[in-house]
């Protein structure tokens, strides 16, 4: 029994390496694509092979220009690194990738340099991501065309890029996942055109100050939409949409500019705008609501209320306790006739 005893207590110290001789091989890698000198456009993936005696722990990829740098990390192999190369038009690009194996032995560091043009496909000095978009939902959604004047394009670091969208009574089945691309898209509206989805990946459209997603069958607003805080007007009226993301306070933030909210004629039943004290509309009316959390600092109380033009609307909800339960501001005729059955 001790024997055996022993030889386990053995076993877990060579398995830990404590009576190993200290590894010094260090890993190889090798950047596998780009090439050095490689020119890319909007999106590619960076491409590693690395090896070594023991195993590779991870890989580590640092991306830099003259005005930032990130680094990528994988840990699992083939070690690939998609990365967006939108908004850096004739920028040179320094790629270093390093590896570490199990021990913390890490691989001499494989530098590259790279230079992106967003305008290869074709050469029209206009943006070749934001280009795709417009190729992709026409072909995704069988549209024989999109009117000029419906897409707005400004230029933008010598390129012209797509600063606003109003696509109205067109049935669209599906945005194309190149929707990501229009990262200097500040105005998105989607009036009556079918819709039943957004994708998250508009939460990385930093710039965007409007959506007007007004009379379309949406069921939810993607969660992404709470890192948008340049927005000034969130417009989903007449959908189906049953409940508010969990971070929408985020948009009441200090550097927030959110200031019209129309949600009227969807089945949410509740919502917290509490914290948001600089909202100059608010429509709501002909949802589910059976409760809300309004501040009386808001300043959607700050004018004399008009029926006739109101900055609040909230007739025809749930809200079927005394007026002043939901708010010292609320009275009877601000919250109008509700459905009590």
């Amino acid at each position: 029994m001790k024997k055996i005893l022993f030889l386990l207590i053995i076993s877990v110290f060579v398995s830990c390496n404590l009576f190993n001789p200290n590894d010094e091989t260090l890993p190889e890698l090798l950047i596998i694509y780009p090439e050095n000198g490689d020119e890319l456009s909007v999106r590619d993936t960076i491409k590693v092979e690395t090896s070594d005696n023991v195993g590779i722990k991870k890989v580590e990829c640092e991306i830099s220009t003259n005005n930032y740098s990130f680094t990528e990390i994988e840990v699992t192999t083939p070690f690939n690194f998609p990365i967006s190369f939108i908004d850096n038009h004739l920028d040179s690009i320094q790629i270093e990738c390093i590896s570490f194996d199990e021990n913390n032995n890490q691989s001499e560091p494989q530098n590259i340099m790279v230079t992106i043009n967003n305008d290869l496909n074709p050469i029209n000095g206009v943006h070749d991501g934001d280009e795709q978009f417009i190729i992709d939902l026409i072909e995704i959604n069988q549209l024989s065309e999109l009117y000029t004047e419906e897409t707005t394009w400004d230029e933008i670091n010598n390129l012209s890029r797509i600063t606003g969208i109003q696509y109205r009574n067109i049935v669209i089945d599906s945005i194309p996942l190149s929707f990501e691309n229009l990262s200097q898209l500040s105005l998105l509206e989607l009036i009556n055109d079918s819709l039943k989805t957004l994708p998250e990946s508009i939460g990385d459209l930093i710039f965007l100050e409007e959506i007007r997603v007004q009379n379309n069958q949406l069921t939810e607003i993607p969660e992404s939409i709470t890192n948008l805080s340049n927005l000034k007007i969130i417009d989903f009226s007449n959908n189906e949409i049953n409940s508010i993301p969990l971070e929408f306070n985020n948009l009441s933030c200090a550097d927030c500019r959110l200031e019209i909210i129309k949600l009227q004629n969807n089945k949410i039943n509740f919502i917290d705008l509490y914290e948001f004290n600089h909202l100059e509309v608010v429509w709501l009316a002909n949802n589910e609501l059976e409760d809300i959390n309004l501040s009386c600092l808001n300043s959607i109380w700050s004018n004399v209320y008009n029926p006739e033009n109101p900055t609040v609307t909230l007739y025809e909800n749930k809200l079927c306790n005394n007026p002043s339960s939901y708010g010292s501001c609320i009275n009877e005729e601000k919250l109008g006739v509700q459905i009590c059955d």
